[in-house]
């Protein structure tokens, strides 16, 4: 698949409950590189919503894959088949029961360093984190259990070596309503709703570090 890299239209999702945040810091497990993500989880009546939004544009990255995986060698196509993503989310099952509760999860990502292809080099993107006022936040982790949305753009995708193709969703932002830290349980937990506007963060006194982002370099790296 011929790689885009003209900017991209920005979204907003849904506000839902985080789950495996890494957004401070991007995680090393799988990639050198690092990568920052994080999965929304949303109810059922939102997710649908979140999907019907975006079904276009699953249509034509899918499309898009089919061309990418017609044009591979005969060889390369007999040993994998071509799998298209059915959707962008993922259905959330009960444990006990095995049933689906109806709550669908989102999973947005970004690769955290890389070299450009253009110029050979190195890069670092960050991911901004704001709170529900809109002020930034820095030098406060961001734990799973919190609730809020993200800024994200759609990527289109193939593998070759697999055959998968679909559409990613690339993390670019934060917005913290509901904050849950280290040490914390959630507000909820406790019986405690969002009071005017929910969370306000103030800024700890150590100056914030800076990173350069290269989004046109990542784009090809997000699926």
């Amino acid at each position: 698949m011929e790689k885009k890299y003209e900017k991209r239209e920005r979204f907003t999702s849904p506000e839902g409950v985080f789950k495996f945040p890494n957004l401070t810091r991007p995680s090393t497990k799988f990639k050198p590189e690092g990568v920052y993500d994080v999965t929304i989880r949303l109810p059922g009546k939102e997710a649908k919503a979140f999907e019907q939004k975006h079904a276009k544009a699953l249509a034509d990255a899918i499309k898009e894959g089919e061309a990418a995986f017609a044009a591979l060698p005969l060889k390369s196509r007999a040993k994998i088949k071509f799998a298209p993503a059915e959707q962008l989310g993922t259905p959330v099952y009960d444990e006990a029961t095995e049933k689906p509760t109806g709550e669908v999860e989102f999973k947005f990502k970004r690769t955290a360093s890389g070299v450009s292809k253009k110029d050979g080099k190195e890069w670092t993107a960050t991911v901004p984190n704001f709170d529900a006022k809109g002020k930034p936040i820095q030098g406060v982790d961001i734990w799973g259990g919190t609730v809020g949305r993200v800024a994200y753009e759609l990527a289109p995708y193939f593998v070759p070596g697999t055959g998968a193709a679909g559409l990613s969703l690339r993390l670019i932002a934060s917005q913290i309503t509901t904050l849950v830290t280290k040490g914390q349980a959630s507000a909820d937990s406790y019986g405690f709703g969002e009071v005017d506007g929910g969370y306000e963060y103030v800024a700890p006194d150590a100056p914030a570090s800076k990173a350069d982002a290269a989004d046109a370099d990542e784009a090809d790296t997000d699926f």
